[in-house]
C-alpha cells in the first residue's frame, strides 16, 4: 500500500461493511521477518484459509495487503464480520518500530477518513491470550479525537455503533446545563 489515501479509498470502496480495525502483534523469532505472502503460505500449509489479516505492517513500515477487504478476516470470535485485521510483524516481546508506529498512524488516518465512527482495538484487549501489539491502541484512538462506543465482546454494524453513540450522548446529557 503506497499511501494513507490509497488505503482510505480501499476502505471506502469495499463491498463489505467495515466498522472496526483490530491490530495484532505477529511475533517472529529473532532476525526473522515475514512478509504477507510468507504468512499466507505458512497458514495455508497448516490447513487454514491462508492469511487471516487484511494488512501486514513490516518492521520497516511497509504496509502489505493480505486477505482482500471483501473477505472477512478469521481468528477472533465475534470480531470478523465488520472487522479489518492489521498485523504488526515484530520479534517476540519487542515493541513496534518507529516506522511501524508511523504506518499504524497512517492506517488510523485512512480508516477514520473512510469510516469516521469506526472503532479500533488491540487484539489483546479482546482476548488477553493474544500477543501485545507493541503500540498503545487506546492512545492512538484518543489522539485521533475518537472513542470506541462498542465493547470488545463483538464487532458492531454501523447501525449498532450509531445507537451506542446516541445512548452515550444521552447518558452524558445534563438538561440543567442548557439555558
Amino acid at each position: 500500500v503506497s499511501s494513507a489515501e490509497e488505503m482510505a479509498l480501499e476502505f471506502g470502496k469495499t463491498t463489505r461493511e467495515i466498522t472496526e480495525v483490530v491490530f495484532f502483534g505477529y511475533e517472529t523469532e529473532d532476525n526473522q521477518v515475514l512478509t504477507a505472502s510468507e504468512i499466507h503460505k505458512m497458514e495455508a500449509r497448516s490447513g487454514g484459509e491462508g492469511i487471516a489479516m487484511n494488512f501486514v505492517v513490516l518492521p520497516n513500515g511497509l504496509v502489505q495487503r493480505g486477505r482482500p477487504l471483501s473477505r472477512a478476516p478469521v481468528g477472533v470470535e465475534g470480531h470478523s464480520e465488520y472487522s479489518v485485521y492489521v498485523g504488526l510483524v515484530r520479534n517476540k516481546n519487542a515493541v513496534a518500530t518507529a516506522k511501524q508506529v508511523s504506518a499504524v498512524n497512517s492506517v488510523a488516518r485512512a480508516f477514520y477518513s473512510a469510516i469516521p465512527g469506526g472503532q479500533m482495538f488491540g487484539a489483546e484487549e479482546i482476548d488477553e491470550r493474544f500477543p501485545k501489539v507493541g503500540i498503545d491502541i487506546d492512545k492512538l484512538v484518543t489522539s485521533n479525537g475518537r472513542q470506541n462506543f462498542g465493547v470488545t465482546d463483538q464487532s458492531y454494524s454501523t447501525t449498532q455503533l450509531i445507537e451506542a453513540a446516541q445512548m452515550t450522548a444521552e447518558a452524558s446529557f445534563d438538561p440543567a446545563t442548557v439555558d
